[in-house]
């Protein structure tokens, strides 16, 4: 079925109150009307029945002819001048708005001859003669080219080397021009479905590598624009309904973004987030999809890889997580094609989705990790309680294992509902600083300010401990640790330590620490530790004895 540009005139038939539908075939410029009425869905209400829309009957009759070729768009806001039937209007290919009137069917039309609304362009049989400096004599340029031409500044745009000549497909016109300098630099473009713009420089040059108007891009629909930032330059382009652009900058040249990839690097933030295109989008192999790479400014190398394929769509990988993928064998391996752009999460990681896992690169251990749908972290994570923020009510702190040495701690506030608020980071050790593997956990009011404080039994390996305590505060997040505490070398043992238990041993309104130790011989010792006014710990003391085989 040939393809056809509709529109609506409104209600004009049956008194049903529905509106009517006018299609234009854009091949033999027939309009044809597809004649609304009511239907029934499944549940019984009434709506339209869509299935007039598909009635070929419809096809064989006509209500006239509006050429295609010199009306591309046609287009009906109804009863334009209130005689009772409805009119079309349409912008003519020499930039002349026209209306169609509507009338009773009369020699197989239902519309009058044309009638010259405005003139909102410049008619190709408009011409001025331009002569400059490097115009090689006087040039005749007419139309919308003559029309871009003057509203670009005329010869200090540039200087026409030709008259307007029709493009090789025998529908668009151009111009070529020289620069002050007299080099031929730079052009003007016209076609009926884009319009006349200009293009100029490195953009122009990878244009005409790419064949120009008969190549995948099309003619140009924009004026050369500076891209977000000042960093570089962008010229759009249209071809059949595919949108696509050139992006140049200094540091990667001139590059065609097209198709999926494009729709997506600017749906997600263009430029501005991923700088520029280093090179044409490529096919992947051997699963079918395509890849184009990215450079963010000021960067030495690529940052970005955006990946499409027919079942995902196109999406970006970048940076370390990209870095992770590539190791990963990329679309070919098991994670597949990606699936979704970087988003955060609520443990300070940014993830990548693909069609088997996802990736997750951590900002504080800079640790990249790939995994399963059904990979579970919960060991990655211990889960203690208190009332952080002195309200009352006992959140719940989180120790998060970022990997690397690396620790964070959270809190997810309890509400007046009994419910807790999304986790909060409120402490992180930074990259290798802080195995929160090697520690003992526990929490309690150690300063006697009536919030819960955390602390942590640290075990360096060697028989060398130390204890460390963050302090609640009014907000809800921690100080810094306090280091107290230290065992000495080889004194004691973590892996021998029970896990720590807060409670206030003493009566003093501050929380301590009583911990069972296990003896190679099979004895066992109660060991606390009384906590100070500064929160921190007393030396250790011995407060409970078994024998070996007693407990």
């Amino acid at each position: 079925m040939p393809p056809r540009k509709p529109c609506s005139p409104g209600h004009i038939d049956n008194g049903d109150g529905l509106s009517e539908l006018w299609a234009r075939d854009r091949t033999t410029g027939k309009v044809h009307q597809y004649t609304s009425r009511k239907g029934t869905d499944e549940f019984g209400a009434v709506s339209a029945d869509l299935t007039v829309y598909g009635d070929a009957a419809v096809r064989s009759a006509s209500l006239g002819t509006i050429p295609a070729g010199t009306y591309p768009v046609p287009l009906s806001n109804g009863d334009f001048e209130g005689d009772g039937f409805a009119d079309l209007h349409a912008l003519s290919t020499d930039g002349l708005l026209y209306e169609f009137p509507g009338r009773a069917m009369q020699n197989g039309s239902a519309f009058g001859e044309p009638r010259l609304l405005v003139k909102i362009g410049t008619p190709w049989n408009e011409c001025e003669t331009v002569e400059g400096t490097h115009t090689g004599g006087k040039r005749s340029l007419c139309g919308p080219v003559l029309a871009k031409f003057k509203a670009l500044g005329g010869l200090t745009f540039g200087h026409p080397t030709s008259d307007t000549v029709v493009a090789p497909d025998g529908k668009g016109r151009y111009i070529h021009l020289k620069n002050s300098a007299g080099a031929e630099d730079r052009s003007i473009y016209w076609s009926p479905d884009t319009g006349a713009w200009s293009i100029q420089g490195g953009i122009r040059n990878k244009w005409s590598e790419m064949q120009r108007e008969s190549g995948v891009l099309g003619y140009p629909t924009s004026d050369e624009m500076v891209t977000p930032g000042g960093t570089g330059w962008v010229t759009t382009f249209g071809k059949n309904g595919a949108k696509s652009a050139l992006y140049y900058s200094f540091a990667t040249g001139g590059q065609p973004v097209r198709g999926g990839i494009y729709e997506s690097f600017l749906r997600l933030g263009g430029v501005s987030v991923y700088g520029f295109p280093v090179d044409p989008e490529a096919p992947t192999s051997p699963k079918a999809g395509a890849h184009q790479h990215f450079k963010a400014v000021g960067a030495s190398a690529v940052t970005t890889t955006f990946f499409w394929s027919s079942g995902t769509g196109a999406w970006p990988v970048s940076n370390a997580n990209r870095t992770k993928y590539s190791a990963e064998n990329s679309e070919n391996g098991w994670l597949g094609f990606p699936t979704s752009a970087e988003y955060a999460t609520n443990n300070a990681s940014i993830r990548s989705d693909f069609e088997g896992g996802y990736i997750k690169w951590n900002r504080h251990s800079y640790t990249t990790t790939a995994h399963k749908p059904n990979d579970r972290t919960a060991h990655l994570r211990t889960d203690l309680g208190g009332d952080v923020n002195g309200d009352k009510r006992s959140d719940l702190i989180t120790v998060q294992d970022y990997g690397n040495d690396t620790t964070g701690l959270y809190v997810l506030d309890a509400k007046p509902d009994g419910g807790l608020a999304e986790p909060r980071e409120v402490w992180s050790s930074g990259a290798r600083n802080f195995n929160a593997a090697s520690a003992k956990w526990a929490t309690g009011d150690f300063n006697g300010d009536k919030r819960a404080d955390v602390a942590a039994l640290y075990g360096y390996g060697d028989g060398h401990n130390a204890v460390f305590t963050w302090f609640g505060t009014p907000d809800g997040g921690f100080n810094a640790p306090l280091a107290s505490w230290k065992s000495g070398d080889g004194n004691w043992w973590a892996t021998s330590s029970g896990t720590p238990v807060s409670g206030d041993t003493d009566g003093d309104g501050r929380a301590d620490i009583v911990m069972m130790y296990n003896y190679a011989a099979g004895d066992t010792r109660a060991f606390t530790l009384t906590s100070r006014a500064d929160g921190g710990f007393d030396g250790v003391r011995a407060s409970w004895y078994a024998a070996p085989g007693m407990w």
